[in-house]
Protein backbone atom coordinates (compact mmCIF):
# COMPACT_ATOMS: atom_id res chain seq x y z
CA UNK A 1 0.00 0.00 0.00
CA UNK A 2 1.51 3.31 -1.08
CA UNK A 3 1.16 6.55 0.86
CA UNK A 4 2.31 10.13 0.47
CA UNK A 5 3.17 10.49 4.14
CA UNK A 6 6.68 10.76 5.51
CA UNK A 7 6.17 9.43 9.06
CA UNK A 8 2.62 8.27 9.88
CA UNK A 9 -0.71 7.82 8.13
CA UNK A 10 -4.32 7.06 9.16
CA UNK A 11 -5.87 3.71 8.25
CA UNK A 12 -9.40 2.35 8.62
CA UNK A 13 -9.94 -1.39 9.11
CA UNK A 14 -13.34 -2.96 8.33
CA UNK A 15 -14.68 -6.52 8.48
CA UNK A 16 -17.97 -8.27 8.06
CA UNK A 17 -20.20 -8.32 11.16
CA UNK A 18 -20.52 -11.64 13.00
CA UNK A 19 -24.01 -12.72 14.09
CA UNK A 20 -24.42 -12.82 17.87
CA UNK A 21 -21.13 -11.02 18.51
CA UNK A 22 -21.21 -8.27 21.12
CA UNK A 23 -17.59 -7.16 20.70
CA UNK A 24 -14.57 -7.62 18.52
CA UNK A 25 -10.95 -8.05 19.58
CA UNK A 26 -8.55 -6.22 17.22
CA UNK A 27 -4.75 -6.68 17.23
CA UNK A 28 -2.27 -4.90 14.91
CA UNK A 29 1.48 -5.62 15.05
CA UNK A 30 4.44 -4.64 12.89
CA UNK A 31 7.12 -7.10 11.83
CA UNK A 32 9.82 -5.10 13.57
CA UNK A 33 7.85 -5.19 16.84
CA UNK A 34 7.85 -1.40 17.23
CA UNK A 35 4.09 -1.10 16.75
CA UNK A 36 1.49 -3.18 18.63
CA UNK A 37 -2.11 -2.03 19.03
CA UNK A 38 -4.84 -4.00 20.84
CA UNK A 39 -8.46 -2.80 21.04
CA UNK A 40 -11.86 -4.17 22.05
CA UNK A 41 -14.54 -2.73 19.76
CA UNK A 42 -18.33 -2.71 19.55
CA UNK A 43 -18.42 -1.97 15.80
CA UNK A 44 -16.82 -3.96 12.94
CA UNK A 45 -14.39 -1.16 12.05
CA UNK A 46 -11.44 0.67 13.55
CA UNK A 47 -9.46 3.82 12.66
CA UNK A 48 -5.87 4.22 13.79
CA UNK A 49 -2.70 6.19 12.91
CA UNK A 50 0.37 4.03 12.30
CA UNK A 51 3.98 4.57 11.16
CA UNK A 52 4.67 4.14 7.45
CA UNK A 53 7.44 2.04 5.88
CA UNK A 54 6.64 -1.19 7.71
CA UNK A 55 5.10 -4.65 7.29
CA UNK A 56 1.93 -5.26 9.36
CA UNK A 57 -0.25 -8.18 10.50
CA UNK A 58 -3.74 -7.62 11.87
CA UNK A 59 -6.16 -10.06 13.52
CA UNK A 60 -9.84 -9.87 14.51
CA UNK A 61 -11.84 -12.25 16.67
CA UNK A 62 -15.34 -11.90 18.16
CA UNK A 63 -17.10 -12.77 21.42
CA UNK A 64 -20.42 -12.21 23.22
CA UNK A 65 -21.29 -10.98 26.67
CA UNK A 66 -21.44 -14.54 28.00
CA UNK A 67 -17.74 -14.99 27.22
CA UNK A 68 -18.18 -17.23 24.23
CA UNK A 69 -15.36 -16.55 21.71
CA UNK A 70 -15.46 -17.29 18.04
CA UNK A 71 -13.55 -20.32 16.86
CA UNK A 72 -12.00 -18.52 13.87
CA UNK A 73 -9.71 -15.50 13.86
CA UNK A 74 -9.46 -13.33 10.74
CA UNK A 75 -5.87 -12.59 9.82
CA UNK A 76 -4.57 -10.02 7.27
CA UNK A 77 -1.15 -8.81 6.23
CA UNK A 78 -0.07 -5.73 4.31
CA UNK A 79 2.92 -3.49 3.66
CA UNK A 80 2.68 0.26 4.14
CA UNK A 81 5.09 2.20 1.92
CA UNK A 82 6.28 5.67 2.87
CA UNK A 83 6.61 8.80 0.79
CA UNK A 84 9.48 8.72 -1.75
CA UNK A 85 12.65 10.03 -0.13
CA UNK A 86 14.08 13.40 -1.13
CA UNK A 87 16.78 13.83 -3.70
CA UNK A 88 20.29 14.28 -2.30
CA UNK A 89 21.97 17.58 -3.18
CA UNK A 90 25.38 17.03 -4.73
CA UNK A 91 28.02 19.70 -4.07
CA UNK A 92 29.86 20.88 -7.17
CA UNK A 93 33.64 20.77 -6.61
CA UNK A 94 35.03 24.25 -6.00
CA UNK A 95 37.88 23.79 -8.47
CA UNK A 96 39.10 21.32 -11.08
CA UNK A 97 41.47 19.87 -8.47
CA UNK A 98 38.87 17.33 -7.39
CA UNK A 99 39.74 15.35 -4.28
CA UNK A 100 36.32 14.26 -3.06
CA UNK A 101 32.67 14.24 -4.10
CA UNK A 102 30.05 15.12 -1.49
CA UNK A 103 26.26 15.12 -1.24
CA UNK A 104 23.60 15.64 1.41
CA UNK A 105 21.91 12.78 3.25
CA UNK A 106 18.08 13.06 3.21
CA UNK A 107 16.03 11.55 6.02
CA UNK A 108 15.35 7.80 5.99
CA UNK A 109 18.15 6.99 3.55
CA UNK A 110 19.59 3.51 4.02
CA UNK A 111 22.11 3.43 1.13
CA UNK A 112 23.05 4.90 -2.24
CA UNK A 113 23.76 3.70 -5.72
CA UNK A 114 26.57 5.88 -7.07
CA UNK A 115 27.70 6.07 -10.69
CA UNK A 116 30.80 7.89 -11.95
CA UNK A 117 30.74 8.81 -15.66
CA UNK A 118 33.24 10.46 -17.99
CA UNK A 119 32.39 12.31 -21.19
CA UNK A 120 33.92 10.82 -24.33
CA UNK A 121 34.67 13.80 -26.55
CA UNK A 122 35.26 11.59 -29.61
CA UNK A 123 31.94 9.72 -29.39
CA UNK A 124 30.17 12.67 -27.71
CA UNK A 125 28.53 10.53 -25.05
CA UNK A 126 28.85 9.68 -21.36
CA UNK A 127 30.67 6.48 -20.46
CA UNK A 128 30.18 4.69 -17.14
CA UNK A 129 33.50 4.30 -15.30
CA UNK A 130 32.58 3.04 -11.84
CA UNK A 131 29.47 1.78 -10.04
CA UNK A 132 29.06 1.64 -6.26
CA UNK A 133 25.93 -0.27 -5.18
CA UNK A 134 24.48 0.03 -1.68
CA UNK A 135 27.10 2.65 -0.84
CA UNK A 136 26.80 3.86 2.76
CA UNK A 137 28.85 7.06 2.89
CA UNK A 138 27.91 10.62 1.89
CA UNK A 139 31.32 11.25 0.33
CA UNK A 140 33.27 9.51 -2.40
CA UNK A 141 37.05 9.94 -2.82
CA UNK A 142 38.04 10.87 -6.36
CA UNK A 143 40.83 8.74 -7.79
CA UNK A 144 43.92 10.87 -8.51
CA UNK A 145 44.91 8.49 -11.29
CA UNK A 146 41.84 9.29 -13.40
CA UNK A 147 42.64 11.52 -16.39
CA UNK A 148 41.43 15.08 -16.72
CA UNK A 149 38.23 15.91 -18.56
CA UNK A 150 34.53 16.33 -18.00
CA UNK A 151 32.91 14.04 -15.42
CA UNK A 152 29.49 13.43 -13.94
CA UNK A 153 28.50 11.84 -10.65
CA UNK A 154 25.02 10.30 -10.40
CA UNK A 155 23.51 9.41 -7.02
CA UNK A 156 20.32 7.47 -6.29
CA UNK A 157 19.22 7.53 -2.65
CA UNK A 158 17.48 4.37 -1.43
CA UNK A 159 15.44 3.47 1.63
CA UNK A 160 13.66 0.43 3.03
CA UNK A 161 9.98 0.42 2.12
CA UNK A 162 10.17 3.89 0.58
CA UNK A 163 10.43 4.53 -3.17
CA UNK A 164 13.91 5.56 -4.25
CA UNK A 165 14.59 9.20 -5.00
CA UNK A 166 15.05 10.35 -8.62
CA UNK A 167 18.60 10.34 -9.88
CA UNK A 168 20.66 13.33 -8.73
CA UNK A 169 23.34 14.44 -11.19
CA UNK A 170 26.26 16.84 -11.04
CA UNK A 171 28.75 17.53 -13.81
CA UNK A 172 32.22 18.85 -13.06
CA UNK A 173 35.57 19.36 -14.74
CA UNK A 174 38.83 17.74 -13.69
CA UNK A 175 42.18 19.33 -14.43
CA UNK A 176 44.49 17.52 -16.82
CA UNK A 177 48.12 16.98 -15.90
CA UNK A 178 49.58 17.78 -12.52
CA UNK A 179 46.97 17.80 -9.73
CA UNK A 180 49.40 17.77 -6.83
CA UNK A 181 48.87 20.04 -3.77
CA UNK A 182 51.64 22.31 -5.10
CA UNK A 183 49.88 22.69 -8.45
CA UNK A 184 46.60 23.34 -6.66
CA UNK A 185 48.18 26.11 -4.57
CA UNK A 186 49.58 27.73 -7.71
CA UNK A 187 46.12 27.71 -9.27
CA UNK A 188 44.70 29.17 -6.06
CA UNK A 189 47.28 31.96 -6.09
CA UNK A 190 46.26 32.94 -9.64
CA UNK A 191 42.80 33.85 -8.37
CA UNK A 192 44.00 37.35 -7.46
CA UNK A 193 44.35 38.16 -11.19
CA UNK A 194 41.44 36.11 -12.48
CA UNK A 195 38.09 37.63 -13.34
CA UNK A 196 34.88 35.96 -12.31
CA UNK A 197 33.49 33.83 -15.13
CA UNK A 198 31.09 35.50 -17.51
CA UNK A 199 30.11 39.14 -17.08
CA UNK A 200 32.07 41.41 -14.76
CA UNK A 201 32.18 45.10 -13.89
CA UNK A 202 35.07 47.49 -13.36
CA UNK A 203 34.92 50.54 -11.10
CA UNK A 204 38.12 52.37 -10.22
CA UNK A 205 39.74 55.71 -9.60
CA UNK A 206 43.08 56.57 -11.17
CA UNK A 207 45.51 59.25 -10.04
CA UNK A 208 46.45 60.78 -13.40
CA UNK A 209 49.30 63.02 -14.46
CA UNK A 210 49.05 64.95 -17.72
CA UNK A 211 52.10 66.27 -19.56
CA UNK A 212 50.94 68.82 -22.12
CA UNK A 213 52.89 70.42 -24.95
CA UNK A 214 51.13 72.40 -27.68
CA UNK A 215 52.19 74.57 -30.60
CA UNK A 216 49.74 76.86 -32.43
CA UNK A 217 51.41 78.60 -35.44
CA UNK A 218 48.35 80.77 -36.07
CA UNK A 219 48.82 82.57 -32.79
CA UNK A 220 52.54 82.06 -32.45
CA UNK A 221 51.78 80.08 -29.30
CA UNK A 222 53.97 77.46 -27.67
CA UNK A 223 52.77 76.07 -24.32
CA UNK A 224 54.11 73.27 -22.10
CA UNK A 225 53.07 72.29 -18.58
CA UNK A 226 52.19 69.36 -16.34
CA UNK A 227 48.98 68.86 -14.36
CA UNK A 228 47.97 66.32 -11.74
CA UNK A 229 44.40 65.09 -11.58
CA UNK A 230 42.24 62.02 -11.36
CA UNK A 231 40.19 59.75 -13.56
CA UNK A 232 37.01 57.90 -12.61
CA UNK A 233 36.47 54.73 -14.62
CA UNK A 234 33.44 52.50 -15.13
CA UNK A 235 33.38 49.45 -17.36
CA UNK A 236 31.78 46.16 -18.18
CA UNK A 237 33.39 43.09 -19.73
CA UNK A 238 33.07 39.39 -20.35
CA UNK A 239 35.42 36.40 -20.10
CA UNK A 240 34.81 32.67 -20.50
CA UNK A 241 36.90 29.71 -19.30
CA UNK A 242 36.34 28.08 -22.69
CA UNK A 243 38.07 30.70 -24.85
CA UNK A 244 40.98 33.13 -24.38
CA UNK A 245 38.94 35.88 -26.04
CA UNK A 246 36.74 38.39 -24.25
CA UNK A 247 35.81 42.04 -24.44
CA UNK A 248 35.87 45.15 -22.28
CA UNK A 249 34.11 48.50 -22.67
CA UNK A 250 34.98 51.45 -20.43
CA UNK A 251 34.11 55.11 -20.02
CA UNK A 252 36.38 57.61 -18.24
CA UNK A 253 35.92 61.07 -16.81
CA UNK A 254 39.20 62.86 -16.08
CA UNK A 255 39.69 66.11 -14.22
CA UNK A 256 42.83 68.32 -14.16
CA UNK A 257 43.56 71.62 -12.48
CA UNK A 258 45.74 74.01 -14.48
CA UNK A 259 45.82 77.77 -14.91
CA UNK A 260 43.75 77.97 -11.73
CA UNK A 261 40.81 76.11 -13.26
CA UNK A 262 39.58 72.52 -13.15
CA UNK A 263 38.80 71.06 -16.56
CA UNK A 264 37.03 67.73 -17.22
CA UNK A 265 37.52 65.45 -20.23
CA UNK A 266 35.52 62.35 -21.19
CA UNK A 267 36.71 59.29 -23.07
CA UNK A 268 35.36 55.87 -24.05
CA UNK A 269 36.74 52.73 -25.64
CA UNK A 270 35.57 49.25 -26.65
CA UNK A 271 38.14 46.49 -26.83
CA UNK A 272 38.51 42.88 -27.80
CA UNK A 273 40.75 41.20 -25.21
CA UNK A 274 43.02 38.18 -25.69
CA UNK A 275 44.50 36.43 -22.65
CA UNK A 276 47.58 34.23 -22.53
CA UNK A 277 49.14 32.63 -19.45
CA UNK A 278 52.79 33.39 -18.86
CA UNK A 279 54.34 31.12 -16.26
CA UNK A 280 52.58 29.80 -13.18
CA UNK A 281 51.46 33.16 -11.83
CA UNK A 282 51.57 35.55 -14.77
CA UNK A 283 49.22 36.46 -17.59
CA UNK A 284 49.46 38.78 -20.60
CA UNK A 285 46.36 40.49 -21.96
CA UNK A 286 46.26 42.21 -25.34
CA UNK A 287 43.56 44.76 -26.15
CA UNK A 288 42.50 46.36 -29.42
CA UNK A 289 39.50 48.44 -30.43
CA UNK A 290 38.19 51.94 -31.23
CA UNK A 291 38.31 54.86 -28.81
CA UNK A 292 36.97 58.39 -28.43
CA UNK A 293 38.79 60.92 -26.31
CA UNK A 294 38.47 64.58 -25.31
CA UNK A 295 41.80 66.37 -24.97
CA UNK A 296 42.90 69.82 -23.71
CA UNK A 297 44.31 72.54 -25.94
CA UNK A 298 45.91 75.56 -24.33
CA UNK A 299 46.69 78.57 -26.53
CA UNK A 300 49.01 81.20 -25.12
CA UNK A 301 49.35 84.88 -26.06
CA UNK A 302 53.08 85.71 -26.26
CA UNK A 303 52.42 89.43 -25.88
CA UNK A 304 50.07 89.51 -22.91
CA UNK A 305 51.29 86.28 -21.27
CA UNK A 306 47.68 85.07 -20.90
CA UNK A 307 46.36 81.73 -22.16
CA UNK A 308 43.06 80.24 -23.19
CA UNK A 309 42.02 76.66 -22.36
CA UNK A 310 40.04 74.89 -25.07
CA UNK A 311 38.90 71.31 -25.71
CA UNK A 312 39.40 69.11 -28.78
CA UNK A 313 38.14 65.62 -29.58
CA UNK A 314 39.77 62.75 -31.42
CA UNK A 315 39.06 59.12 -32.26
CA UNK A 316 40.89 56.16 -33.70
CA UNK A 317 42.19 52.71 -32.86
CA UNK A 318 43.52 51.74 -29.45
CA UNK A 319 46.11 49.06 -28.72
CA UNK A 320 47.17 47.93 -25.29
CA UNK A 321 49.07 45.25 -23.42
CA UNK A 322 48.85 44.35 -19.74
CA UNK A 323 50.98 42.03 -17.64
CA UNK A 324 49.26 40.64 -14.57
CA UNK A 325 51.17 38.84 -11.82
CA UNK A 326 49.69 37.14 -8.76
CA UNK A 327 51.44 37.56 -5.41
CA UNK A 328 48.96 35.70 -3.20
CA UNK A 329 45.39 34.33 -3.67
CA UNK A 330 44.13 37.87 -2.91
CA UNK A 331 46.93 40.24 -3.97
CA UNK A 332 48.16 40.89 -7.49
CA UNK A 333 49.95 43.57 -9.51
CA UNK A 334 49.69 44.78 -13.10
CA UNK A 335 51.85 46.78 -15.49
CA UNK A 336 50.18 48.18 -18.62
CA UNK A 337 50.94 50.21 -21.71
CA UNK A 338 48.38 51.60 -24.19
CA UNK A 339 48.62 53.46 -27.50
CA UNK A 340 45.89 55.73 -28.86
CA UNK A 341 46.30 56.58 -32.55
CA UNK A 342 44.35 59.64 -33.63
CA UNK A 343 43.25 58.91 -37.19
CA UNK A 344 40.02 60.86 -37.37
CA UNK A 345 39.38 64.51 -36.59
CA UNK A 346 36.16 64.96 -34.63
CA UNK A 347 36.26 68.65 -33.80
CA UNK A 348 38.67 71.53 -33.18
CA UNK A 349 37.95 75.02 -31.83
CA UNK A 350 38.58 76.74 -35.17
CA UNK A 351 37.21 73.97 -37.41
CA UNK A 352 40.55 73.42 -39.12
CA UNK A 353 41.93 69.91 -39.75
CA UNK A 354 43.92 68.45 -36.85
CA UNK A 355 47.23 66.69 -37.43
CA UNK A 356 46.90 63.14 -35.99
CA UNK A 357 49.23 62.32 -33.13
CA UNK A 358 49.71 59.28 -30.95
CA UNK A 359 49.06 59.37 -27.21
CA UNK A 360 50.29 56.81 -24.73
CA UNK A 361 49.33 55.50 -21.33
CA UNK A 362 51.55 53.57 -18.97
CA UNK A 363 50.66 52.48 -15.51
CA UNK A 364 51.07 50.31 -12.46
CA UNK A 365 48.10 48.68 -10.79
CA UNK A 366 47.51 46.76 -7.58
CA UNK A 367 44.51 44.45 -7.30
CA UNK A 368 42.83 43.00 -4.22
CA UNK A 369 40.33 40.19 -4.59
CA UNK A 370 37.21 40.01 -2.46
CA UNK A 371 34.66 37.20 -2.73
CA UNK A 372 32.79 37.03 -5.04
CA UNK A 373 33.73 40.18 -7.04
CA UNK A 374 37.17 41.64 -7.68
CA UNK A 375 37.73 45.22 -6.53
CA UNK A 376 40.68 47.17 -7.90
CA UNK A 377 42.64 50.07 -6.51
CA UNK A 378 44.44 51.67 -9.46
CA UNK A 379 47.34 54.07 -9.75
CA UNK A 380 48.06 55.07 -13.36
CA UNK A 381 50.26 57.66 -14.97
CA UNK A 382 49.01 59.11 -18.27
CA UNK A 383 51.25 60.68 -20.86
Amino acid sequence: MATKETDTTSLEFKWAPVGGADQYHFVLTSDDGKTQITETLKEPSFKVKVPVASHYTWKVSSSNNEGITSDATAVGQFTLLGKPIENPRIEKPESDFVRELKWSRPDHVSSYDVYLLKYNTADKKWEKLKVYENYQQDTLPFDDNLPGGKYQVVVRAKSDLRPSAPLAKQSFSVRSGDRSPAAEYTALVRKSIERVTGWYAVASYLITEMSYQGVNPEKNSSVAYKALGGTGRLGVGWFSPHTPWGFLGIIDMSGFTFNGKTQTFASAEANAVYRKSLGDRGEVRFQAGPYYKELPETVGDPFSGSSEDLKISSAGPHFGAEYWYSLTPKLGIQVNAHLYMSLMKISTPNGEPMEPKMSTQIGFLGSYRFTPPIHRFDWLCHA
